[in-house]
């Protein structure tokens, strides 16, 4: 970690790809649970232009992190409009997408026509990325079609490509079934 923050703070200082060198030393930071070095490269993303995709995405990221996933619903709600403006300054910037969306089902907020045009952009943007299946997923179960979200993660469990992602899916799998 140490020698990529290096290598990446080097790039930054010669103006090589800020944008991706301050991300990268945002993930690492994060990764770090470094909050005081990930919030210094929130700001800079957003100081540099505060309708930046990147940054409102990793502002919210940061906010997830930091709580651990346990937010207040008016703060999920928040960060939900956060994720949003991001969405509406690129709406083709998948992170935005997917914080938007995970943000709707993790904290059971409401799901109407912009998580599902969330959900399709993510899937048509993206559409090997296993987040966007799981999303569509919840979505049909949201809708009633719990048999047909219930398929779909079995065809996503049958074709994992690792044991852990097995595991995840077995567990959405899971709280979709009991939730209904």
């Amino acid at each position: 970690t140490q020698n990529a923050a290096r290598a990446f703070k080097e790039c930054l200082d010669q103006g090589i790809r800020p944008l991706d060198m301050r991300l990268g030393l945002f993930t690492l930071a994060l990764e770090e649970e470094d909050w005081p070095e990930a919030r210094a490269q929130v700001d800079a993303l957003l100081a540099e232009n505060p309708k930046s995709p990147e940054g409102l995405t990793a502002s919210v990221a940061l906010a997830r992190e930091q709580n651990e996933g346990e937010l207040p619903r008016e703060k999920a709600l928040e960060l939900r409009a956060t994720a949003k403006r991001a969405i509406l300054a690129d709406p083709t910037y998948v992170p935005a997408l997917i914080q938007f969306a995970d943000l709707t089902f993790e904290h059971d907020l409401e799901v109407d026509g912009n998580v599902t045009s969330v959900i399709d952009s993510i899937r048509f943007l993206a559409p090997d990325l296993g987040e966007g299946k799981v999303f569509e997923a919840r979505l049909f179960a949201h809708q009633g079609a719990l048999d047909e979200a219930l398929s779909m993660l079995d065809e996503m469990i049958k074709w994992s490509a690792s044991t852990g992602q097995e595991l995840q899916y077995k567990e959405i799998r899971k709280e979709l079934a009991e939730s209904s």
